[in-house]
């Protein structure tokens, strides 16, 4: 569904689409064992993973859920592994495998497969201080046990299988986080970093070496200057072509919905909160946030643009389109689980014309809940 492509709202699978109606069906569920020092999960949910109020830079739940089989250890206080691997959907349609039914011009259609592993190891040193690094990689047509195997080195795995011809090769990704809680007391200072490609030798020059990396840096104050009062700020960059590649099976999505933050790429955010409890049922947040965001760049600009004889785009080529959200979220706990939650927000849209003009819009939503539950 197009409508919430560009909106923190999960994406949708739509069962039955017309002009009136959208109908679509999700399912949650998952089926764990545990033991003194970890955890084994299969299920189909959402994995996040990242820190930021805005939206989540490396697992977020823009796209839909997929089933996934995790394995969570926690063999000393002081360290923690995760490892999962992930059926995604590819929406590529497979050539090689399209047979005709019994009803007279129709076929048999089926996508290409598509998968993601991911393994992050956490390191707390200091009571509050978390810091983690990990490795993901998203890969097509057929399982691989290499993958499968939580202490493998993904990237080198794929160096192995594809015996280094990019057209052959999968899409891998590192990442890191770090958090401190009350290290600085009453406040949380978080950042996040997401490398889907990076040259060293060319690190901040941009435009000679194409750097797909983008990163969170934000922090939060609890109880300054007014108790139950929550002040959050942060920051986070994407640069052009991250979440995309050159092969269409390898993409960083799901559905067609990017696994990582909702603002995609070529796109900066700068966010604010304000978030105050007045009594343990009834709270309100007031948010802000504006966004810079390019023009759609084709991937084949991503893929050794040197050999295409094509320069590299830099951030925010293209048109662009700048966002600017303000709004308010009261919600209040009638009885024990029932809720109910009032939310408005205006969005100013302002899009760049191909002669330097800019095409305002304003759009005010209003919405109203009640609702039992979580």
């Amino acid at each position: 569904d197009t409508t919430k492509m560009f909106t923190p709202e999960t994406g949708i699978v739509p069962t039955q689409k017309s002009l009136n109606t959208l109908d679509y069906s999700e399912i949650h569920t998952t089926l764990s064992v545990d033991w003194k020092w970890g955890v084994f999960t299969a299920g189909k949910d959402f994995l996040e993973w990242g820190y930021g109020e805005s939206g989540k830079l490396v697992l977020s739940d823009k796209a839909p859920s997929f089933p996934f089989i995790r394995l969570d250890i926690y063999p000393v206080p002081w360290l923690r592994f995760n490892y999962f691997h992930g059926w995604l959907t590819s929406n590529v349609i497979d050539s090689n495998n399209i047979y005709p039914t019994l009803v007279e011009g129709s076929s048999r259609l089926s996508y290409r497969s598509k998968y993601i592993a991911s393994h992050t190891l956490t390191i707390t040193p200091l009571y509050g201080l978390d810091i983690s690094l990990g490795e993901s990689i998203i890969y097509s047509d057929k399982l691989q046990i290499s993958y499968l195997f939580p202490l493998m080195f993904f990237k080198l795995a794929d160096h192995y299988l594809s015996n280094y011809d990019n057209n052959i090769g999968d899409n891998s990704q590192f990442f890191m986080g770090i958090s401190s809680r009350n290290q600085i007391k009453n406040t949380h200072l978080y950042g996040t970093l997401f490398i889907d490609e990076i040259s060293l030798e060319n690190l901040f020059n941009q435009k000679k070496e194409h750097n797909q990396t983008g990163f969170t840096l934000g922090g939060s104050i609890v109880d300054l200057p007014v108790d139950n009062l929550t002040l959050t700020t942060e920051y986070t960059k994407i640069y052009p072509f991250v979440y995309q590649h050159f092969i269409p099976t390898d993409t960083y999505e799901n559905d067609s919905y990017p696994l990582g933050d909702w603002i995609g790429n070529n796109v900066d955010l700068i966010y604010s909160s304000l978030n105050y409890r007045f009594t343990r049922g009834l709270q309100l947040s007031i948010w802000g946030q504006y966004i810079r965001k390019g023009g759609e760049l084709d991937p084949k600009y991503s893929w050794a643009p040197q050999n295409l004889n094509l320069p590299y785009p830099g951030f925010l080529s293209g048109l662009r389109t700048n966002y600017l959200y303000g709004g308010f979220d009261i919600k209040y706990e009638i009885i024990n689980d029932l809720f109910t939650r009032i939310k408005f927000q205006s969005i100013k849209t302002e899009s760049e014309l191909s002669n330097g003009l800019f095409d305002n819009k304003i759009l005010n939503e209003f919405y109203f809940y009640f609702y039992f539950g979580l």
